[in-house]
């Protein structure tokens, strides 16, 4: 309902005029079952008129500014009660009249589309008809996930022909991400997960020419970029860290003294994280744990005791160094909320050095210190910047180095992007602003809590292990036109696509060690960290959870594709998967573009289990779940001990072995006469 001018609060400014959020049966909880007043929302001028566009549900109201123009305002009608203020039902755009209005009615339809005019018609006080389009304003916020679902493909076809340097290998990757249902109805449903796949694939493009020696003198200003981008992956979802890690780890994997600090991580990620958690992520950790030690055993790991003292010291220094600032100033915002769990406490470390101030300075100032070290070394010797890897380089800062690119650069612009809700009036650490009045760090530590701790089942869900087999797609749309015609829209792939993605991504691991592939390890180590993460997770997870992962796992696939067509005896096999994968193509394209079908179509899909509503995944566990990550003493000393013994075995375990075998070997002369 409309209403007159409303008194300014802690969220908006006075205004001449707004709108009253009514609950009319009384259940929403604020109205404790009687109908209720849930909250008042600003408009930008004096209403006049409202109305309900009931097809794109979208509100529109007639009115008149405080300059005294007359305009339509488009409402985003959803509303939730936050604290004690609200959010929804915002005015997003605006629309001129030539004079005020004195009435309006909508021109639309819902029997069929071409039935439907997508119109308001307004009546204004200089005798005119004004016709507004009311049909097509999803295409404000839906432009912007087709954009990047169309840059995706690109990406997709860069990374695929630079990293293996046939053209056929992109065009196939990019042509499966271009017509997959996954990509593309996400490209169109105006969600964030679109956004951090086009951001994570564009930092491994970036990554992959200097991690490869492509761009052999191009690393100083390349990697700091790819930290960039996985910054904005990140501040579109967290998932964007997953990415991270799997720079980090490739990084180190290309130095011995790297691959020695790998065994010891994995070593300490299955004491400390993996211990405790289900049993399948624990399984995976394992396997991990002992593919790292049997990849030391066959390629021993030679360390060279200057280079590492170096980097290690020099690494050291700078953790140290940085570490300590933001423990002291851990304690300097008395005001702060306390940490329940380990991972609260580094959201609590991250944001009371930045409520603080002078720990992010350092951290920034000495991270600017090293990218500009590193860009005036390559610049003067563009030889050097070839070496950007080796843990020696920079006199031992070359971590460091990478550290500042890959970790402070996407902590910085991650949190760049909280600017708009610090200027809302929120702070970094200490409580206070509009809504709930959460801080920086007590809003990240709800979000983790809300996610880690969820235990409410949904129709759509479906676990990880469900995905690369495309069980259970997510149930976006679904509506009827007339008696015989229906359009919905499934998230779900392409099924032909999904089924070859894990064996195609095994075979590429072998091949990997194989022919000792840089590409094919990119690929699957990628695919590895955005999908392994998940299975620690025992909330509700949903398909599209699988969108940053099937990615790679595509690449995967058309390498596979891409070896038999070049092999003669295998060609046919190829061509006839290419051919079922367009049919399945074509057979699903309607589950996913909401392209009104005839009604058996829809009832013959929803026979097979993805689309089946009946078809469901049972609830998350709900019984108490073990932390994320645990820092006990016992657990801390026993990953210590663990990741010791495994950096010994990982550096002396083959040598040890040799030695002690050629001993063994030995023949065994007689036994001198005593007499």
């Amino acid at each position: 309902a409309l209403t007159g001018a409303l008194e300014a609060t802690e969220e908006h400014p006075a205004t001449a005029g707004g709108m009253a959020v009514l609950d009319g049966d009384g259940s929403n909880g604020r109205c404790s079952g009687d109908p209720c007043v849930m909250g008042l929302v600003p408009l930008p001028g004096a209403p006049e008129l409202i109305g309900h566009q009931r097809i794109a549900n979208l509100v529109y109201v007639a009115g008149t500014t405080a300059g005294g123009d007359p305009e339509v305002w488009t409402v985003e009608p959803h509303f939730e009660s936050r604290g004690s203020g609200s959010i929804g039902m915002a005015a997003y755009d605006a629309t001129p009249l030539p004079a005020s209005a004195l009435a309006m009615a909508f021109d639309i339809a819902s029997t069929a589309q071409a039935d439907d005019a997508g119109r308001l018609v307004v009546s204004t006080a200089d005798a005119q008809l004004v016709t507004i389009d009311v049909g097509s304003n999803a295409f404000a916020w839906r432009i912007a996930g087709v954009i990047f679902g169309s840059l995706l493909v690109g990406l997709i076809y860069l990374l695929s022909a630079t990293m293996f340097g046939r053209r056929r290998i992109g065009l196939l990757a990019a042509g499966f991400v271009a017509v997959d249902g996954m990509s593309f109805v996400m490209s169109r449903i105006s969600m964030n997960d679109i956004f951090v796949a086009t951001f994570i694939v564009a930092a491994y493009v970036a990554f992959w020419q200097i991690w490869s020696g492509r761009w052999a003198r191009s690393a100083w200003w390349m990697l700091p970029l790819v930290g960039v981008l996985i910054g904005l992956a990140a501040a579109s979802k967290w998932v964007g860290f997953y990415a991270m890690a799997g720079l980090v780890v490739l990084v180190l994997a290309r130095s011995h003294l790297g691959r020695l600090v790998l065994v010891v991580l994995a070593m300490l990620a299955l004491v400390i994280g993996a211990i405790g958690a289900p049993w399948p992520f624990l399984l995976v950790m394992l396997g991990i744990a002992a593919l790292a030690l049997a990849i030391t055993w066959v390629r021993p790991i030679r360390i060279d005791g200057r280079e590492a003292l170096s980097a290690l010291t020099a690494t050291a220094l700078v953790l140290t160094g940085i570490g300590l600032a933001f423990v002291l100033a851990f304690d300097q915002v008395p005001d702060a909320r306390t940490p329940g769990n380990a991972i609260e406490y580094v959201f609590g470390l991250l944001a009371r050095g930045a409520q603080v101030g002078w720990p992010v300075w350092i951290m920034l100032g000495v991270a600017a210190v090293l990218v500009v070290w590193r860009a005036g070394l390559s610049i003067r010797n563009p030889r050097s910047d070839a070496r950007w890897f080796e843990p020696g380089e920079m006199g031992g800062f070359s971590w460091p180095w990478m550290g500042a690119c890959l970790i402070v650069i996407p902590l910085l612009v991650y949190g760049l992007s909280y600017i708009p809700y610090l200027q809302l009036g929120h702070d970094w650490a200490i409580g206070g602003g509009p809504g709930y009045g959460w801080s920086v760090d007590e809003l990240h530590s709800q979000m983790f809590g809300y996610h880690f701790g969820l235990k409410a089942g949904h129709d759509s869900a479906s676990p990880w292990w469900s995905w690369p087999l495309m069980l259970k797609p997510t149930w976006f749309h679904s509506d009827s036109f007339d008696a015989d015609r229906i359009s919905v829209i499934y998230n779900g792939g392409n099924p032909i696509l999904f089924w070859a993605g894990i064996p195609a991504l095994v075979a590429c691991a072998v091949l990997a060690w194989k022919r000792r592939s840089m590409a094919l390890v990119l690929i699957v180590t990628a695919f590895a960290f955005q999908f392994v993460p998940w299975i620690r997770i025992e909330r509700a997870t949903f398909a599209y959870h699988y969108l940053t992962a099937v990615l790679f796992a595509m690449i995967a696939v058309a390498y596979c594709l891409d070896e038999l067509l070049r092999r003669p005896a295998w060609r046919d096999l190829a061509i006839g998967y290419l051919v079922l994968v367009v049919v399945a193509g074509v057979l699903i394209f309607p589950l996913g573009s909401a392209l009104p079908m005839p009604d058996w179509y829809i009832n013959a899909a929803r026979v097979l289990p993805p689309w089946n509503f009946g078809f469901q995944f049972p609830d998350p566990p709900q019984g108490d779940r073990a932390e994320l990550l645990t820092l006990g003493g016992v657990k801390v000393l026993l990953g210590l001990v663990a990741a010791t013994l495994a950096g010994l075995f990982a550096v002396y375990g083959r040598a040890w072995w040799e030695r002690r075998r050629s001993r063994e070997d030995l023949p065994v002369g007689p036994m001198p006469d005593s007499g």
